[in-house]
C-alpha cells in the first residue's frame, strides 16, 4: 500500500511541478501524509531572517567558515561558489549587491559550505534564500523543521525543565509551523514564518541536549482538528482564565482553543497574579504617546469586560480631553501590563493595577503543563487538556532507532 501510494503520489507532484503549481503540489502531499500511511521524513521550513522595503538600504553580513554555493533558482545550472568567509550582502536602490557585485537573480539559493551560516550574531542551520518579490528583498533561512523546532525551544521554553513538559511544547509548536506554512503557501508568500514573537522566537543554533530529545521523541507528531494542523496557541500562565468565556475568538475555526474549564495547576506559579502601582506622572508619558490630546491625566478606570474577566474597554480623562482604549490596546501601551485580565483602582495620586496570568488566556498554560507532569502526567495529558477535541497525527515518519 505505501508503494503504491508513494509511486501515485510521485507521478501527482511530477505533473504538478511541470505546471509550476507549488501551492496545489503542498496541499496535496500534506492532505495524503495525514490520511493515509504513506509519510514522508521532514518538510523544509522558510523562517523570514530580515527584509528590506523598495525605498530602505541595508547590508547583511552572513558567514560561514568554508564559504558559500549560490544557486540561481530560476536557472540553477546558473552557480557560483564565494570563497570568502564573509560575505556582504547590499540591498540598495531595490537592486542587491554580493561582495560589491551586482546579482542579476531575483531568487537566489545560498548554501554555506560547512552547513552552518553565521548572521546578526546568531548561527543557523540549513542553507539561505535571497528572494525579490513585492518590490523587497527577503533574507530567508530554508531548514528542516525538525531543527528549527529544536531552536525555536530554546526561546519558547523554560531553562531546565522536564523533557516531558517540553514534548507537549514541541507538538504544539510543529503544530503551529505547519498550519503557518500551509497559510503562507495559499497566499503565496515567499516565506513561512518570521523569526520573532510575532510568530514563535528563533535563534538559530544552541546546545541544550535535552531539547534534541523532546523533538525526536515528538518527530512529524501534530495536533489536527478536520485533518488540518491546529493553531497551537500557548501562553506562559494562563492566570486559571476560562477561555470558552472570552469574546473576540472564533471558537467556531478553533474549537480546540474552547476550553470551558479553569486550570488550576498554575495557581503556585508568581505569574498567576500580579500588581503595579504607578503615579500619574509614570502613567501620562506612556500615554501620551498614543493619546497626546489628553495633556495631564485625572482618572483611569476599566468600563466593561467579558465574563472571562478579559478588559474590554477603558476609559481615559485627562484635562484636555478623554478617549477609550480596549483592554489590547492598553496592554500593547504599557509594558507592565503581562495579560488581558486586570483591574484598575485609583487611591489618591496612584493607580494600583491587579491581573492574572502572562499572556493571552488561549492555549498550554505553560507553567500549568509543567505542573502536571510535576504530578505525573504525560505530555499527551497537557495536550488533550489544554486543547479539547484535538486529535493527534502523525505527519511524518520518525527516524529509525528514535
Amino acid at each position: 500500500m505505501a508503494f503504491l501510494c508513494n509511486n501515485l503520489l510521485f507521478l501527482v507532484s511530477q505533473k504538478i511541478i511541470k505546471q509550476k503549481n507549488w501551492q496545489f503540489l503542498f496541499g496535496i502531499t500534506f492532505l495524503a501524509f495525514i490520511s493515509t500511511s504513506c509519510l514522508p521524513f521532514s518538510y523544509n521550513v522558510r523562517v523570514l531572517l530580515d527584509e528590506c522595503k523598495i525605498n530602505q538600504q541595508k547590508t547583511w553580513r552572513v558567514e560561514s567558515k568554508e564559504g558559500f554555493l549560490c544557486f540561481d533558482m530560476k536557472n540553477p545550472k546558473q552557480k557560483s561558489l564565494i570563497k570568502e568567509q564573509a560575505t556582504d550582502i547590499i540591498i540598495k536602490n531595490n537592486q542587491a549587491y554580493i561582495n560589491g557585485r551586482r546579482c542579476l537573480a531575483d531568487f537566489l539559493k545560498i548554501i554555506p559550505q560547512n552547513k552552518e551560516v553565521a548572521f546578526c550574531t546568531h548561527r543557523f542551520e540549513g542553507c539561505l534564500l535571497l528572494v525579490h518579490k513585492h518590490n523587497k528583498w527577503h533574507l530567508i533561512n530554508q531548514l528542516d523543521i525538525e531543527d528549527y523546532l529544536y531552536a525555536v525551544l530554546r526561546w519558547e521554553s523554560w531553562p531546565g525543565w522536564p523533557v516531558e513538559v517540553n514534548k507537549a511544547f514541541a507538538i504544539a509548536c510543529r503544530s503551529y509551523v505547519i498550519s503557518r506554512i500551509i497559510t503562507a503557501e495559499k497566499r503565496k508568500r515567499v516565506f513561512h514564518i518570521r523569526r520573532t514573537n510575532i510568530h514563535q522566537t528563533y535563534n538559530g543554533l544552541h546546545s541544550l541536549d535535552y531539547l534534541r530529545q523532546a523533538v525526536e521523541q515528538t518527530r512529524g507528531i501534530i495536533l489536527t482538528h478536520n485533518n488540518k494542523p491546529i493553531d497551537a496557541m500557548f501562553d506562559v500562565c494562563c492566570g486559571g482564565v476560562i477561555p470558552s468565556l472570552m469574546t473576540g475568538v472564533n471558537f467556531e475555526r478553533a474549537p480546540y482553543l474552547s476550553r470551558s474549564y479553569a486550570c488550576n495547576y498554575c495557581k503556585p506559579c508568581k505569574s498567576y497574579s500580579y500588581t503595579h502601582v504607578f503615579t500619574c506622572d509614570q502613567l501620562e508619558p506612556l500615554l501620551l504617546k498614543q493619546l497626546p490630546h489628553i495633556r495631564k491625566l485625572r482618572e483611569l478606570k476599566v468600563l466593561e469586560k467579558d465574563a472571562a474577566g478579559i478588559v474590554q474597554k477603558i476609559s481615559v480623562q485627562g484635562t484636555g480631553g478623554s478617549s477609550i482604549l480596549t483592554g489590547k490596546q492598553f496592554y500593547s501601551f504599557i509594558e507592565k501590563i503581562k495579560s488581558f485580565s486586570f483591574s484598575i483602582l485609583k487611591k489618591g495620586q496612584q493607580f494600583y493595577i491587579q491581573g492574572k496570568g502572562f499572556g493571552h488566556h488561549l492555549g498550554i498554560c505553560q507553567w500549568g503543563a509543567r505542573a502536571m507532569v510535576e504530578q505525573g502526567r504525560s505530555y499527551l495529558n497537557i495536550l488533550q487538556f489544554y486543547y479539547p477535541g484535538a486529535v493527534i497525527k502523525q505527519l511524518y515518519a520518525k527516524r529509525e532507532g528514535v
